[in-house]
């Protein structure tokens, strides 16, 4: 299946892969094979997670391929750009210190130039800017873990410690780009590291990351118990702890919040938003700890993602609205945030407003909107509503100009 197919053509695919006429898959999902041919023709729109879920289960494919994600990145034309077989190669151990570690600089290995890089490699997710990371990563990869290697006794829960923040940075790429089975893996490679730190918060910080993984691969179930395990295991620490454990457990609570929002839970949904929200009040702005940008304008964030999981586009807007201009802390972060403010609007009709949203996403990280499924399934939408020009020229940009 080419880049760009639409959810609808993911399915017919799927179906006739497996035998199945329209009317037996109805059966299977107790619809009417009518909703199925719809479905395929691009004439019902599928925006809920949950929906694409069910045709997911029902075909036996995995999730990230009904979303339309590049499962075999590294055979695509998008791989060299990405640093993706070179990521790869990176986290294999039979990999390491073949090129770096007899000609870098002794400077290479300290661990505080390692860690800024490691930061830099975090801005520029959080910029949307992932052909920047897929350059750098290797190569700090392998830095980090040579550093490791080579640290004394004394400075090894320093290396580790960046090192799983590298981990967990290729992590977030790669379950960006749909590099779901390699995402997993850098995630192993962070739990390795973090147990090596002398950082507690590390554990909290991989569970974090561990639920995104989750999420992205559909076993949203399994995400939804992962944080709010920790969520729980942590609740009594609260009381009197440091911000950046706060920030930590609200982050928590709102991935559990995300998951409980696509398995249509909805008191469990706003029971754990609320649980942010709170802790979010206590700290009174916007942190950045661990990289993991919570406060309150991420818990409105969330909010509107639950709003639009939940099927309730006007809680979605209310929440969005609630954001103060200027509050996000990245160009790639509000994109993201965008495509699922035109989500909720175009579930509404408001398709004018949703176009002019959608635009402002794809003008704030270019990138993003490749590799945001629904952003071509809203632009789909909209195409077959309306056909102006702009939709049209945004729909060739972002390869959802198929119908």
């Amino acid at each position: 299946m080419e880049y760009g197919a639409s959810i609808g053509q993911r399915v017919a695919r799927a179906r006739r892969q497996r035998g199945l006429s329209q009317p037996a898959l109805a059966e299977r999902m107790g619809v009417t094979a009518g909703y199925i041919s719809k479905v395929e023709r691009g004439a019902v729109i599928l925006d809920r997670i949950s929906a694409i879920a069910a045709f997911a289960d029902a075909l036996g494919v995995e999730l990230p391929y009904m979303l339309g994600q590049p499962q075999m990145l590294i055979q695509s034309p998008d791989a060299e750009v990405m640093g993706i077989p070179a990521i790869e190669a990176a986290l294999m151990p039979t990999s390491l210190f073949v090129s770096f570690a007899p000609t870098d600089r002794v400077e290479d290995y300290d661990v505080s130039v390692l860690g800024e890089e490691a930061e830099a490699i975090w801005a520029a997710y959080q910029d949307g800017e992932y052909a920047t990371m897929g350059e750098r990563l290797p190569s700090l990869i392998a830095r980090c873990q040579a550093a490791h290697t080579a640290a004394g006794v004394g400075s090894k829960a320093k290396t580790a410690a960046v090192l799983t923040m590298v981990y967990c940075a290729t992590k977030s790429l790669l379950v960006q780009v749909g590099e779901l089975k390699l995402a997993h893996l850098a995630l192993e490679r962070a739990i390795g590291a973090a147990d090596q730190a002398d950082d507690p918060l590390l554990r909290p910080l991989v569970l974090w990351h561990l639920a995104a993984v989750l999420l992205a691969q559909g076993r949203t179930a399994d995400a939804l118990h992962v944080a709010e395990a920790e969520v729980n295991r942590l609740h009594d620490e609260t009381g009197r702890a440091r911000p950046e454990l706060l920030s930590l457990y609200g982050g928590l609570a709102l991935k559990g919040v995300v998951a409980a929002a696509r398995l249509e839970k909805g008191l469990q949904t706003w029971s754990l938003w609320a649980e942010a929200e709170v802790q979010a009040r206590r700290l009174g702005r916007d942190r950045n700890d661990y990289m993991t940008l919570f406060g309150p304008t991420n818990c409105q964030m969330i909010a509107t993602t639950a709003g639009v999981d939940l099927s309730q586009p006007e809680v979605a807007l209310r929440h969005h609205a609630k954001i103060k201009p200027g509050a996000m802390s990245s160009p790639g972060r509000e994109s993201r945030h965008l495509v699922t403010v035109a989500r909720a609007q175009c579930k509404l009709g408001q398709d004018t407003p949703a176009l002019k949203t959608l635009l402002a996403a794809e003008q704030l990280a270019p990138e993003q909107l490749r590799y945001k499924p629904m952003a071509t399934e809203v632009v789909r939408e909209l195409r077959r509503r309306h056909r102006p020009g702009r939709l049209e020229e945004l729909a060739a940009r972002i390869g959802a100009d198929d119908t």
